[in-house]
């Protein structure tokens, strides 16, 4: 949730003006970064959670960085002015559904660990999950 509450809305603007270079730019700057602090955080500390919230705070940074880059590169295009309660309604009902798709998408693509976990164990869900995680690397 923190890539659409924190600025992910500006990554729209790169994209409209077909300048997903940028994007792409600074996606592999914090993929690279967030991966360094991954490894460091797993090779000197036994905390789990340090890797966890560096996904977290590296998908802030990715935002913020992006939110810089669009207001120094596009300065004209800038929110103004207010909408009617009739279409804040409508885009209420829009995002909401948005946002009901996604929570729907993300417990789907988990289901297979639900069930192998609750059937078999956890430790073959964490075996399959290795698998997966490698299989779509090399893909």
């Amino acid at each position: 949730a923190a890539s659409y509450l924190l600025f992910g809305y500006k990554t729209v603007i790169p994209s409209a003006l077909q300048r997903n270079d940028l994007i792409s730019k600074v996606d592999t700057l914090v993929l690279i970064s967030k991966s360094v602090a991954q490894l460091v955080f797993l090779l000197h500390s036994d905390n789990f959670y340090f890797y966890l919230l560096s996904t977290l705070f590296f998908t802030v940074v990715r935002n913020f960085v992006i939110s810089w880059m669009v207001e120094q590169r596009f300065p004209q295009y800038v929110c103004r002015g207010s909408i009617s309660e009739v279409q804040f309604a409508d885009l209420r009902r829009r995002v909401g559904g948005l946002a009901l798709a996604k929570v729907r998408t993300v417990s789907r693509n988990s289901l297979d660990n639900i069930c192998i976990t609750a059937f078999i164990s956890l430790t073959m869900t964490a075996i399959y999950d290795n698998y997966v995680v490698i299989h779509t690397a090399v893909i």
